[in-house]
């Protein structure tokens, strides 16, 4: 990946992260960790940017014609992470039992 292009890749990571007056909304450290490594991933090549925004994009449709008329709350982080996870999979950079198996070491952890 060139300088330039890098910087280019920043800027679009940049104009998806949600906001509010300007500054980076995170409601849980999950949510931070999950951007962060988002962001890695392409910033390392390992994934393409536009491939993972396609996705973010998706899971967003998905979730937004699954709750048309419901009181459920969106949350951008949940979307993103389901964009990544299966990004990750369908790449084969991680399998889903591996994902599982981390989730639940995790939740025995933290109890």
């Amino acid at each position: 990946m060139e300088p330039g292009e890098l910087r280019s890749v920043d800027r679009r990571i940049a104009d998806v992260l949600p906001r509010r007056s300007g500054e980076l909304i995170f409601e849980a450290e999950w949510e931070k960790r999950g951007f962060g490594l988002g962001i890695a991933l392409v910033e390392q090549g390992l994934v393409p940017f536009d491939d993972l925004r396609w996705r973010v994009v998706s899971a967003i449709s998905l979730w937004e014609r699954a709750n048309v008329g419901q009181e459920e709350t969106f949350r951008f982080a949940e979307r993103w992470l389901i964009a990544l996870e299966k990004l990750l999979v369908d790449r084969g950079i991680v399998s889903r039992e591996e994902i599982e198996q981390k989730i639940a070491e995790r939740r025995a952890r933290d109890g």
